[in-house]
């Protein structure tokens, strides 16, 4: 025999040896969810995202220890919920992708090393262990719309939980609202991915013709509008506009495909007569309730204060006020937000590149520990030490190194490409419209966010988790193009 046939008689069994190691992990995972039907495992996915969402929301007022871990623990128990042994396929996974994602756990594993930092060690068992397993369950079962219905359906009632307590603890005042997640960015991330979620369910309705039902969905879309202009966040504007752009041209496209144009354009104007409506009842609600229902307290404690960054900022809003003053420094105070992000001193990032400028200059291949900052000279006002580089490749670059810089940058491009190849030439999916829309929003606003922010982690919030969960995992079959 000779001496490549040997290598390939090695190399087969090597092949057959991973395969028998994941079909027993499939086994066992099928035998553990028998006794339960898959209404029961779309209730749990949605109850674990529910859990994880509500983590988010009160974390910054809780300061609960090790959340992030939990986070990524609970993230782990995804798999069980998406076993569907009636679905059941062959094993697909994109190689690119799934390369690029261990050699990141790999890159975060050297630095937890390197650093003696257990932080980077979680997320390097993240990207190497937990997220490559996720991804071939989730596939192997076909489960990738469903865990986003079951995440888009989960989110939406922890939005629904963290606006009544918002209406009953945390009135509108002059500061950028945050209710009481604190930051008004992170807020405004919460609401955007609430956004992509209601979208996706009302997408989702329509193509299933369940009109009456839909209309509940466009008085939380109102909300989340309403809230996303109270939060004052820029990014969280431009995530906004571009969403609601590119979800106005998947209508359209609709429209034109089933030719119902005319019911299309019902259902829009219906739509926008339900947002413009809500602006005013969700302001009202989160401006009034508190003062009147919870005014007792208020007398009882002490004091009427909104915490704010770490801080107890006295609320501006009381019984007395008169509403319309309320809105309208509201929308006084997103306007020269607004105007401060358009131009400031002949900058029009905001302080940002200055920011990144400085961080390009601290940049290594060995990277800093989570504690370092660097320095930043704006020119037009007064320097600062920080830690935030307000960019997802600048961020990975200063704390991880150039190298890692690099992969993020590939991995980047790669489920880019992959994306939007499939959105534009793919013949055949075997995901609806609905779900290539969702995905590409979800990665255009995941885009947006970290070039302006930095956030990336998977346990950061839930825009990123879902980004996470559904862009890197996106259609994995075999390629048939027009």
């Amino acid at each position: 025999m000779s001496t490549d046939s040997k290598r390939n008689i090695r190399t087969k069994k090597k092949l057959k040896g991973g395969c028998d190691m994941w079909d027993n992990l499939f086994l066992i995972l099928e035998r553990i969810t028998e006794p339960f039907s898959i209404k029961q495992k779309n209730g749990f996915l949605t109850l674990l995202f529910l859990i994880i969402s509500l983590i988010w929301i009160f974390n910054p007022t809780l300061d609960l220890r090790f959340a992030g871990v939990i986070i990524l623990f609970l993230m782990g128990f995804i798999i069980f919920g998406c076993v569907d042994v009636t679905n059941k396929r062959e094993m697909h996974y994109d190689k690119v992708v799934t390369v690029l994602i261990l050699i990141i756990g790999l890159c975060y594993l050297v630095s937890s090393i390197v650093f003696n930092e257990f932080s980077r060690l979680i997320l390097a068992i993240f990207w190497l262990i937990e997220l490559p397993i996720i991804s071939l369950v989730v596939n192997k079962y076909n489960a990738n719309k469903r865990l986003l219905s079951c995440l888009a359906r989960g989110g939406i009632i922890a939005f629904i939980i963290l606006f009544f307590l918002s209406a009953f603890f945390a009135p509108l005042n002059d500061l950028q609202y945050a209710s009481i997640m604190l930051n008004p960015n992170g807020f405004g991330v919460f609401c955007t991915a609430t956004l992509i979620f209601v979208i996706f369910i009302i997408n989702e309705r329509i193509v299933n013709k369940k009109i009456r039902s839909v209309l509940p969905l466009y008085v939380l879309l109102g909300i989340v509008l309403s809230m996303i202009v109270f939060c004052q966040s820029r990014t969280t504007y431009l995530c906004t506009i571009f969403i609601v752009a590119i979800w106005a041209v998947y209508l359209l496209n609709c429209a034109i495909k089933n030719k119902i144009f005319v019911a299309m354009t019902m259902k829009i104007v219906i739509m926008i007569i339900m947002v413009v409506i809500m602006f005013p009842v969700t302001s009202y609600s989160v401006v009034f309730i508190h003062n009147h229902f919870t005014r007792f307290e208020s007398d009882l404690i002490g004091y009427n204060y909104e915490y704010y960054e770490g801080y107890y900022v006295k609320s501006k809003v009381d019984k007395n006020d008169n509403y319309s003053q309320v809105i309208k420094r509201c929308i006084s105070g997103s306007g020269k937000r607004i105007g401060k992000g358009i131009k400031t001193n002949e900058d029009l990032s905001s302080g940002r590149v200055y920011i990144w400028k400085s961080a390009i200059k601290y940049l290594n291949y060995r990277g800093h520990s989570a504690d370092s900052r660097f320095y930043v000279n704006f020119g037009y006002r007064l320097p600062k030490n920080t830690g935030e580089t307000h960019n997802i490749f600048l961020q990975v670059g200063y704390y991880e190194g150039i190298i890692t810089m690099i992969f993020f940058m590939v991995f980047a491009v790669a489920v880019t490409y992959k994306t939007f190849w499939y959105l534009l030439f793919s013949k055949k999916n075997y995901v609806d419209g609905n779900y290539t829309f969702a995905v590409f929003i979800i990665l255009c606003a995941f885009g947006i966010a970290t070039m302006l922010s930095g956030s990336y982690y998977p346990n950061n919030d839930n825009l990123t988790f879902i980004f996470w969960l559904t862009v890197p995992l996106f259609e994995l079959h075999k390629r048939e193009t027009y």
